[in-house]
């Protein structure tokens, strides 16, 4: 019996940045971090474990270009590279099916690695990036006032001044 031998879908190849297909061949690799934070105090043989929840997932891209792709590239580089003093990295929508499967839709760019190109004929650049999450919202703290009149809302709710037992006329009879 012949083995068949499969493949991975040609989708896998292809990476989409800002709605756009980066040319040549991606490799596209997911790390999801996990959020445990590990502390072992010297001395010790166990360790305390608190879970900081997620922290966002870790996307690698090698990007295999042939010497005649890398003016395509260029069109991608203020996508890649923005511009500005003081401008933060605007998160990326990002299309890959790993992406996909683990969730993740926008990445913002990290590290960019375009070393010298060897003796072959394709130039390899390595693209660093990281899932993007809006900022969590800080949750308002409820308000002290009470609600309704009968909370004490009519303004009749000021503290009494307490007495001692000796100057109190309601106490003056016990002693």
């Amino acid at each position: 019996m012949a083995q068949v031998r499969r493949q991975w879908p040609a989708s896998n190849n292809v990476l989409k940045l800002a709605g756009r297909a980066l040319p040549g061949v991606a490799h596209v690799s997911v790390s999801l971090p996990d959020g445990q934070d590990r502390q072992k105090p010297r001395g010790r043989k166990k360790c305390r474990t608190r879970d900081d929840g997620d922290r966002p997932a870790e996307v690698d891209c090698e990007l295999e270009l042939l010497p005649e792709q890398l003016p395509q590239l260029k069109s991608f580089v203020s996508t890649l590279r923005p511009r500005g003093k003081n401008q933060a990295r605007q998160p990326v929508k990002i299309v890959h099916p790993k992406c996909a499967f683990w969730g993740i839709d926008a990445v913002t760019i990290g590290k960019i690695h375009d070393p010298a190109p060897s003796a072959g004929d394709s130039v390899i650049i390595r693209i660093q990036m990281f899932e993007w999450a809006p900022e969590p919202t800080e949750v308002n703290a409820q308000s002290k006032k009470p609600k309704d009149a009968s909370d004490g809302a009519d303004g009749w709710d000021i503290p009494l001044r307490r007495l001692p037992p000796s100057q109190n006329p309601d106490s003056a009879g016990a002693f």
